[in-house]
């Protein structure tokens, strides 16, 4: 996490693109950061879907963690 706010600004958005149980947004959100947790089955996610259809316009985000 400490490599995000040299490249992303305050308040950017973050797809945590497989997120599982979400384990990102804690830190995320103390940073200030807008986060969104996609996953293909684990129901912490904030959006269910396969990662090759995101519902999302084309540069919504300012980052996206994929692990």
């Amino acid at each position: 996490m400490t490599e995000i706010p040299k490249y992303v600004p305050k308040g950017g958005h973050v797809l945590d693109l497989g997120c599982g149980p979400r384990d990102q947004f804690a830190p995320l959100n103390y940073l200030g950061y807008f986060y969104v947790g996609v996953d293909y089955k684990n129901e912490r996610a904030d959006l269910l879907a396969d990662a090759h259809y995101l519902p999302f316009r084309d540069e919504s985000f300012h980052c996206v963690l994929s692990y």
